[in-house]
């Protein structure tokens, strides 16, 4: 009997054992350091920090969105991301990606270096959004962007050149003259320090007046500080993230409607995906697969491309059958 109760507790034991192995990290909070390779000779090895919530560790069968944060010339990724980022990051379930790019001074004058998204750094970032979905089993569906000083320029010329990918930009400091050029449906954030350079505040007062004149959602404003952020600005950005929610429902995991009043000319849908919240989204069928159906949709006079989380659909309806 004794041998039976014996063998009963150590099959008991072996179980729970076995349990906490294949669950080992649920629910627990994950951060850390990893990297990438490119081409880029400052950054053939090009690293970026992560943070992961609580909320996102432990139920990984949704779609999060992601703040994408860059420092200041040649800055560590993980010097911005303090406990304020991280405590929002827990309470909105918002997964951190920073990266920290190597000034590239060789290719400066020719407006190649790092500062410049389109040429290599931005395909850089998407490869490092890659990686850690495929590694952290994640899927990321928006982005919002935090960038101070020469990540200010990253961020803001990212966001203007793949306007889909992201819903809201908080620049500060920005060194180049960046103006936009066409609408886009991404608000912005543009914040100067009050002592900083006259440059730098005319810089950000150019991308405010050209951003308004063609109706894009900007928000401008000083601070009484120089160069550096202060607390306040941090404050500000991630509250700014989260006011209105903009067009994306997190609840699914995709952008819901988009400015009627600045679709492109002639854009005609041939797939409508309807959600199981009721709502619907409509644009261009071009691909899918098992976790996803990627659509193009109207983005002001352009358009772009968005992914919709497949557990998020109710059904898919193409409107030429």
């Amino acid at each position: 009997m004794r041998n039976n109760k014996k063998n009963l507790a150590i099959t008991a034991l072996s179980v729970l054992l076995i349990f906490l192995a294949a669950n080992k990290g649920l629910g627990q909070i994950k951060e850390g350091c990893d990297s990438i390779s490119t081409e880029n000779y400052a950054n053939k090895t090009l690293e970026y920090y992560y943070y992961i919530p609580e909320a996102v560790a432990g139920n990984k069968n949704a779609s999060y969105p992601l703040l994408i944060m860059v420092p200041g010339l040649s800055g560590k990724g993980e010097w911005l991301v303090n406990n304020e980022v991280k405590e929002f990051a827990e309470r909105e379930k918002f997964v951190v990606i920073a990266p920290s790019f190597v000034f590239d001074e060789r290719n400066w004058d020719t407006l190649e270096s790092y500062h410049y998204p389109s040429v290599w750094s931005g395909k850089a970032l998407l490869e490092i959004i890659r990686q850690f979905e495929d590694k952290n089993n994640l899927f990321l569906s928006k982005f919002c962007l935090f960038g101070h000083s020469a990540g200010a320029q990253f961020v803001l010329r990212f966001a203007l050149w793949k306007p889909q990918l992201c819903e809201a930009c908080a620049a500060h400091a920005s060194g180049g003259s960046i103006k936009p050029i066409e609408y886009v449906s991404v608000k912005f954030f543009v914040t100067i320090g009050k002592q900083d350079t006259s440059l730098r505040k005319k810089v950000a007062e150019e991308f405010f007046d050209t951003a308004k004149k063609n109706i894009i959602k900007v928000t401008y404003k000083e601070y009484d500080t120089g160069h550096d952020m202060i607390k306040e600005q941090f404050s500000d950005s991630l509250d700014f993230f989260t006011q209105g929610k903009m067009p994306f429902n997190e609840n699914s995991g995709v952008f819901e409607s988009i400015n009627q009043k600045a679709v492109c000319e002639g854009f005609i849908g041939d797939t409508v995906v309807y959600l199981k919240n009721g709502c619907k989204t409509e644009g261009r069928f071009k691909s899918e697969t098992d976790k996803k159906i990627i659509l193009e949709i109207a983005l002001g006079s352009t358009t772009g491309q968005i992914a919709i989380s497949k557990n998020r659909v109710k059904s898919i309806k193409r409107l030429d059958k």
